[in-house]
């Protein structure tokens, strides 16, 4: 499915004053664009360089970024990509899944291109600047392509503000964003006491009420309050004698479980 879009004149404009301000070129900003939109949209559960950029200049791969950083942190590293970058295009055998952004390019690299999940490409049309979205049928993200592409505009608009020492503003679908509030939020006030003050009175007032329900090797296991409760002392008793004192860390490596 293809998709385009103008940047127009203004915005392209408050882009490179944002992108002079800081240091960086106008390409920098807008590959950190692209790059957070798929940062956003999508599943890099493999951790595995997933986008692929060509420039007039270079070609270079991008693996994920921490995201509790602002947008000048993350281009600053793709500026020193772009400096390290001295190869003039990339195999066109890459097995793994990749989106592709080609940035006043003129090999479009239609190998690359034709095995990528998408393609993003920027061409000067006039005083603006072109961007066209193709998209394959297998590509997997949150929503629509449409919706995709929205993001991308919002996020290129927001950098035209020069925000960029601040975090970028949430991509997601307002669907996705609700859901990953509901998940990560903190509703409650946190106790007064220490986390384990709970636990101990719970298994007092409801002994026999399951407490863990878990698969193993020998199929589906369960404990009680009361056998956890007994287990944990027995174990605190254990670390006692070992010589652990109230605050020492004790590291725990086990698989999940009762024991953990």
């Amino acid at each position: 499915m293809r998709h385009h879009f103008l940047i127009d004149q203004r915005i392209l404009e408050n882009i490179n004053e944002s992108a002079k301000k800081a240091d960086l070129s106008t390409e920098t900003v807008l590959i950190y664009a692209f790059y957070e939109v798929i940062n956003s949209w999508t599943d890099w559960s493999d951790n595995q360089p997933r986008v692929i950029c060509f420039t007039g200049k270079c070609s270079f791969t991008v693996q994920r970024q921490s995201t509790n950083v602002t947008a000048l942190d993350t281009c600053r590293t793709f500026e020193q990509l772009i400096a390290e970058a001295n190869k003039p295009r990339i195999d066109s055998g890459e097995e793994k899944p990749i989106f592709v952004l080609n940035y006043e390019s003129k090999d479009r690299q239609q190998a690359v291109i034709e095995n990528s999940q998408l393609t993003c490409s920027m061409t000067r049309q006039g005083d603006d600047l072109e961007v066209l979205w193709d998209i394959n049928a297998s590509f997997k993200h949150y929503k629509s392509d449409r919706e995709l592409v929205a993001a991308h505009q919002k996020l290129l608009t927001w950098l035209a503000t020069g925000f960029l020492e601040q975090r970028p503003p949430s991509l997601l679908p307002s669907e996705q964003q609700k859901v990953r509030e509901e998940i990560n939020g903190v509703s409650k006030a946190f106790p007064d006491h220490l986390l384990h003050k709970g636990f101990f009175e719970k298994a007092s007032e409801t002994p026999d009420q399951i407490a863990l329900i878990w698969s193993s090797n020998k199929g589906t296991q369960q404990v009680t309050y009361h056998e956890l409760a007994k287990h944990a002392l027995s174990l605190a008793s254990v670390l006692v004698e070992a010589g652990v004192k109230p605050n020492d860390f004790v590291a725990v490596t086990l698989p999940k479980g009762m024991n953990q």
